[in-house]
């Protein structure tokens, strides 16, 4: 008997090794950063660099070493930084004077400074048209040629333009923030194509493009995820994440797209079957970590600093000495 019940006990373990799932997500290391404000984060392949927009110019991070770069170059309100794959060259989006900034990644050099529309904050590179799209907090899009160094012409879409994805076939896909819409924009037209209404979702911020399931995740300030069928323009699904998230990074490897929550966690949306995205692990941060990237080690990467309450009711204030990239990953 005491055989019988070994050998079941041994068989049961077995069964259940083979059927756990994925290991979650979880904090790995953290990377000290100078004091100060950031907003998007991007991850550079060529350099195998972290890229962060800061107040005060763009900060970069070299994954290998963690050796960090303060200020790679001066800038001002800095929102987001596009990388132009194997080209050695960035565009940085440059609030304070609504300009972009052509760079050098390699030197910092400052190439060119590109007017753009009024309140410049994300940016992205669409390999279709090899061109750089800035979203204008105006509500148009600056196209820019990063190799003529010269702007391309203007795009206008209205409302308040969030963030973008690009589907590598010359559409851009925007999430318009106070419309609480997700619009498709034909780069080669230079026209907006449709737009899909997100229900249930309050004040869209980041959007992730599942390439391989063909699937777009708005992500909500209301703890909602939309996702549309980037084919047909439909909502195919409306789940709960966390609340206050401000970024969706797709992870092709994992057939996940991980969001990071202002409330202090990670939500991780599965798509391993892609009729039926579901969160499958929410996993503890630390407030106030909203945005990130994902670099090509496979770990995530998520600014954030401690804060205290202020005592005049105003914004929160960080902690000095507690600004600092998360490190998150599966080992």
């Amino acid at each position: 008997m005491r055989r019988i019940l070994l050998a079941l006990f041994v068989s049961i373990v077995a069964t259940s090794a083979q059927a756990a799932p994925e290991s979650p997500w979880k904090i790995v290391g953290h990377i000290a950063l100078p004091d100060g404000g950031w907003d998007y984060a991007s991850y550079d392949a060529d350099a195998r660099r972290i890229y962060l927009g800061r107040p005060d110019g763009v900060l970069a991070v070299e994954v290998a070493t963690r050796a960090v770069t303060a200020r790679l170059i001066e800038g001002s309100r800095v929102h987001g930084v596009a990388i132009v794959p194997g080209a050695g060259l960035a565009v940085a989006t440059n609030g304070a004077d609504n300009s972009a900034l052509l760079f050098e990644t390699a030197t910092g050099k400052l190439l060119a400074r590109i007017p753009t529309g009024t309140k410049p904050d994300a940016v992205l590179y669409d390999p279709a048209t090899r061109l750089v799209a800035v979203l204008n907090g105006g509500g148009d899009i600056t196209l820019i040629d990063p190799h003529q160094q010269t702007s391309a012409g203007t795009i206008a879409i209205g409302g308040t333009l969030e963030f973008a994805v690009a589907d590598g076939s010359g559409t851009l896909w925007v999430n318009i923030e106070d419309k609480a819409e997700l619009v498709a924009v034909d780069l080669k037209t230079r026209r907006a194509r449709s737009a899909t209404k997100l229900i249930n979702c309050e004040g869209p911020t980041g959007l992730a493009f599942a390439t391989a399931e063909h699937m777009l995740v708005s992500v909500c300030k209301n703890g909602r995820a939309v996702i549309t069928d980037s084919n047909s323009g439909k909502v195919r699904a409306d789940i709960a994440i966390g609340k206050r998230p401000d970024a969706a990074i797709y992870d092709a490897a994992r057939h996940q797209v991980l969001v990071p929550c202002g409330e202090g966690v990670l939500s991780v949306i599965s798509f391993a079957d892609p009729q039926r995205p579901r969160v499958i692990a929410t996993v503890p941060t630390q407030p106030g970590a909203r945005t990130g990237t994902l670099a090509g080690d496979g770990r995530l990467y998520l600014p954030v600093a401690k804060f205290t309450p202020d005592p005049a009711g105003g914004r929160p204030k960080p902690v000095p000495g507690s600004t600092e990239l998360l490190v998150l990953g599966h080992s």
